[in-house]
């Protein structure tokens, strides 16, 4: 194919299509002889390729390896795979020397567009070598965990019969990952550590400490160094060239484009073969030998989970708490069965530990779930709040929140129960509260002694204040009982139940008899201040004046009505 090129090259340069400086670089090689020859050959067919035009697909003839072996083979009938090998490593080598230039899977003779793209890639080239160590070792570090990532990213940790999901983390950063939620598996690396400094520090974490590591040994450095250098000047360049404005500028891009390509692959090979010879270890120094390399982070894992949850198999490993949170959503007393428990809710691992947590105090529920979700328990979040429902239930814990449910749970406050009541005192109380007016629903007893106590308080005030008032009640008593909380507030207004409810209603007769006379009393007051002076009316004046010195408006019969009918 390369007769055509001769056959039409004075043509092509009478046309201007073929430029001179290409032209005498064509001859140039092929005046010679051997490999020479055969590269002018090569540049001819790649240059005739490009004049050829697209057909009304836009699809034309590509210039690629295969193509360019085809049109120069002298004979069909022997074999060609040393003639194509040898067309294969001589277009490397024009590449190499900025001859050609790689265009996705095809090769263009450089331009002298191309060539100023090649001069600011050397320029970046040559800049990275010397200065752009962090730049390369971001790089690295970035290619290394994304390998790591991408390998275990279908890794699943399940702990115990129950199959807890653990999530876990490629840790790669360098302070010592926090090992309370997540497991970890550091990442370190023998271009930035050492690595007898590494294993050491491993060895002296211990046999106990959850945590994994994966050392990355130090090899194919320059081989990586080459190709970062080469996909980071390449992608330099694109940035300093910025969009192109002809076709030649186009055609430079999408070579340098190609490049950049071509680097990442080879960097993204080069990880790949390290990384797969990295070591993994569990703290303490045991090497973890399953077989892959993502066979041997899943086996850490899975070691490491029951380092960092040594609470977990022995007091919430159960399988369905989903379904014995249901039950106990719906007020099941035995909602611990769903996962094999017919022991009291309170004797229940998991109950003991949340009481000792609770305590003497008060805990909101988010409290409770963040300390138990997290190492050393790594309970699931179902298992802590069926047992706070379950508690709340039996009247273990108590909580200001009447309609409890998951949603609430972590707002809601806590506190641990001493007294317990019966069903049977928990009627008695609705009464005493619907004596009062008050509609009290099955386990609100205790929202509503609120209600009841406000109101006793709101009777105590509105009978004793200003004279001729009696003098204020004393309301500590109530106070009292409105300092204690939960069931223990519950028991006193059982106990003094009596006493409340004669009170309850004699303050509310009282209260009602103040308020029919006390427009009385005040008209009283008004005519006294109006009438005329004598005898008679200073008499009376001094006996509404007793009225009010010696509080006797609630008296009977009442004062003020008769007062009330001598002045008028």
């Amino acid at each position: 194919a390369d007769l055509i090129f001769e056959q039409k090259q004075a043509q092509l340069l009478q046309n201007a299509l073929l430029l001179n400086d290409t032209n005498n670089l064509i001859v140039g090689k092929k005046s010679k002889t051997g490999d020479s020859l055969l590269e002018g050959r090569i540049l001819s067919v790649i240059f005739l390729i490009e004049q050829l035009p697209k057909d009304g697909s836009g699809s034309r003839i590509k210039s690629n390896e295969t193509t360019i072996a085809e049109l120069l083979l002298d004979n069909i009938i022997e074999s060609s795979d040393a003639f194509r090998s040898k067309i294969k490593g001589l277009i490397k080598k024009l590449v190499d020397e900025n001859v050609l230039m790689v265009v996705g899977d095809e090769f263009k003779l450089q331009t002298k567009v191309g060539a100023e793209w090649e001069k600011e890639y050397t320029t970046q080239a040559v800049k990275l070598n010397n200065s752009g160590d962090d730049l390369i070792q971001g790089l690295r570090n970035e290619k290394i965990i994304y390998f790591f990532r991408d390998k275990t990213k279908a890794v699943k940790i399940l702990q115990g019969n129950s199959k807890q999901i653990r999530d876990f983390e490629i840790w790669d950063k360098a302070e010592r990952p926090v090992t309370t939620h997540k497991l970890n598996v550091w990442i370190r690396d023998g271009w930035n550590e050492n690595e007898s400094t590494v294993l050491n520090e491993i060895r002296e974490e211990g046999a106990d400490a959850p945590l994994a590591y994966t050392y990355v040994k130090k090899f194919r450095d320059q081989d990586l160094r080459s190709a970062i250098i080469q996909f980071l000047a390449a992608e330099k360049t694109l940035d300093a060239k910025g969009q192109p404005s002809s076709p030649e500028e186009e055609q430079a891009r999408k070579s340098m484009e190609t490049r950049k390509g071509l680097a990442k692959i080879e960097i993204e090979d080069l990880i790949g073969k390290i990384c797969l010879e990295s070591v993994v270890f569990l703290s303490g120094g045991t090497k973890v030998e399953a077989g892959t390399i993502k066979d041997n982070i899943e086996e850490a894992l899975h070691s490491i989970a029951d380092r960092q949850f040594p609470d977990f198999k022995g007091k919430a490993d159960y399988k369905d708490w989903d379904k014995a949170l249901g039950k106990a959503l719906q007020g099941d007393p035995d909602a611990l069965k769903k996962i094999g428990w017919d022991k009291e809710p309170k004797d229940h691992p998991v109950a003991i530990e949340i009481l000792r947590f609770i305590g003497n105090g008060t805990k909101q529920g988010k409290e409770i779930r963040n300390h138990f979700i997290r190492s050393p328990y790594g309970w699931s979040q179902d298992a802590i709040d069926t047992i706070i429902l379950l508690l709340r239930n039996t009247e273990h814990i108590s909580t200001l929140e009447p309609d409890l449910n998951q949603a609430k749970i972590g707002n809601a406050a806590f506190k641990k129960e001493i007294h317990t009541l019966t069903a049977a005192d928990k009627i008695k109380l609705r009464k005493i509260y619907q004596d009062a007016g008050i509609s009290c629903k099955p386990g609100e007893e205790f929202l509503h002694s609120n209600t009841y106590l406000n109101q006793l308080k709101t009777l105590a005030e509105s009978i004793g204040g200003d004279a001729p008032k009696p003098e204020p009640v004393n309301i500590q008593f109530l106070k009292d009982i409105e300092n204690l909380d939960g069931n223990e507030r519950l028991l006193r207004i059982l106990d003094e139940q009596e006493d409340l409810k004669a009170k309850h209603k004699d303050w509310k007769q009282k209260a009602a008899l103040i308020e029919k006379r006390e427009p009385n009393w005040s008209l009283l007051v008004e005519l006294a201040n109006y009438a005329n002076s004598g005898e008679s009316m200073e008499k009376l004046k001094k006996e509404i004046d007793a009225i009010r010195d010696n509080r006797l408006l609630l008296q009977e019969p009442d004062p003020v009505y008769n007062k009330l009918t001598d002045i008028t």
